[in-house]
C-alpha cells in the first residue's frame, strides 16, 4: 500500500519535476518508492540520464507499507495529470492499493468536491533504465564546476538560445582561468550568440575546480537542456559541471529534500573505425560485461 499527499506550493514543485521526466521521456517509465524516498532513474539511448530523490520529509503524508514499491505508468498521462488546474487549497493523493492503478486524485480542505484519475500501470521492462547506474553517472569525474544562484543558467542559456535554429542546436562551452563562455555559432549567414561569465569572484555562482590553468571545450545538444533548465528557477544553488569532450552534469537542489540530477553526453566527432570503445558507453563510463 502507498498512500502520499502533498500540499501547495509543494504540488508545484513535484508536477515541475514529472514535466521534465516527461519532457525527456516517453511512454511508460518505473517510479521507485522505499520506506524514506521516491526516486526515479531514466536514460535515453545513452545520451542523456535523468535522476531525481525526493526524501518523505517533503510530503505532507508519505505512507508505504512495502520496502520497495516500483510502479511503472506512462509519463506522459502523468504530466496531463498534474497540469490541470489546481486550486491553491487543494490536495494531491496519490494511492496504490494492489490494484493495476495508482490513483490521483485532487480534494479541497474546505469541501468534499474531488477530482480522480487513475493511471494504468505496465508490466517491468528489462531495459537500460534497471541498470542502477545513478551513482556511476553522478560521479564521472568533471575539471570543472559552477555553483550558481536560482536563475542565473537559465538565463545564460535562454541568451544563447534565440540564436539557435529548428535543426542546429549546438551549444559550444569553453572555459579557462578568466572566464566561461557558452555560444551558439551559426556561421556568417546565420544568427550567432555568445554570454561571457568572468571566473573571478562573484555575487551570483563561484566556479570550483582543482586545476586553475584550465582549458575545457565540449558542444552540447540544447535541445535537452531547454527541456530541464526550467528546474533553475525552484532551486536556491544548482552545479553545473562539464569537462573537454565530455558529459554535462546540472545537479538542481531544491530546499534540503529534493535532488535532481540531469547529464548530457558531448557532441563528439565520430572516432576512427580502427579505435576499440565497444565497452565505453557515452558518459566515458565502463559498462562491463553484457549480462
Amino acid at each position: 500500500m502507498l498512500r502520499i499527499v502533498i500540499a501547495q506550493p509543494d504540488i508545484k514543485i513535484f508536477k515541475t519535476c514529472i514535466e521534465t521526466v516527461a519532457n525527456v521521456f516517453s511512454g511508460p517509465k518505473t517510479f521507485k518508492f522505499m520506506p524514506d524516498r521516491m526516486q526515479f532513474q531514466g536514460m535515453d539511448q545513452g545520451s542523456v540520464f535523468v535522476f531525481f530523490d525526493i526524501l518523505k520529509e517533503y510530503f505532507k503524508t508519505y505512507e508505504l507499507d512495502n520496502d520497495v514499491l516500483e510502479l511503472r505508468v506512462d509519463v506522459g498521462d502523468f504530466k496531463k495529470i498534474l497540469s490541470r488546474p489546481m486550486d491553491e487549497s487543494e490536495l494531491l493523493t496519490m494511492e496504490f492499493n494492489s490494484s493495476n492503478k495508482l490513483e490521483l486524485s485532487f480534494k479541497k480542505d474546505t469541501n468534499n468536491n474531488k477530482r480522480k484519475y487513475e493511471l494504468a500501470l505496465h508490466n517491468p521492462d528489462d531495459d537500460t533504465e534497471k541498470r542502477d547506474i545513478a551513482e556511476v553517472i553522478k560521479s564521472i569525474p568533471l575539471t570543472v564546476g559552477m555553483n550558481c544562484k536560482s536563475g542565473l543558467l537559465k538565463k545564460a542559456f535562454g541568451d544563447v538560445a534565440i540564436a539557435a535554429e529548428k535543426d542546429a542546436k549546438h551549444l559550444i562551452v569553453t572555459g579557462n582561468h578568466d572566464i566561461i563562455t557558452f555560444q551558439v555559432n551559426n556561421g556568417s549567414e546565420g544568427m550567432n550568440a555568445l554570454v561571457e561569465l568572468p571566473t573571478g569572484e562573484q555575487d551570483e555562482y563561484e566556479v570550483l575546480t582543482d586545476d586553475p590553468i584550465f582549458n575545457i571545450k565540449a558542444s552540447y545538444d540544447m535541445e535537452y537542456i531547454d527541456k530541464v533548465i526550467k528546474l533553475d528557477d525552484l532551486t536556491t544553488k544548482t552545479l553545473f559541471q562539464l569537462d573537454t569532450d565530455k558529459p554535462a552534469r546540472f545537479t538542481f537542489r531544491i530546499h534540503e529534500y529534493i535532488e535532481f540530477v540531469f547529464v548530457e553526453a558531448p557532441l563528439v566527432e565520430e572516432a576512427d573505425d580502427e579505435s576499440d570503445d565497444s565497452n565505453t558507453d557515452e558518459y566515458g563510463a565502463d559498462e562491463g560485461p553484457e549480462e
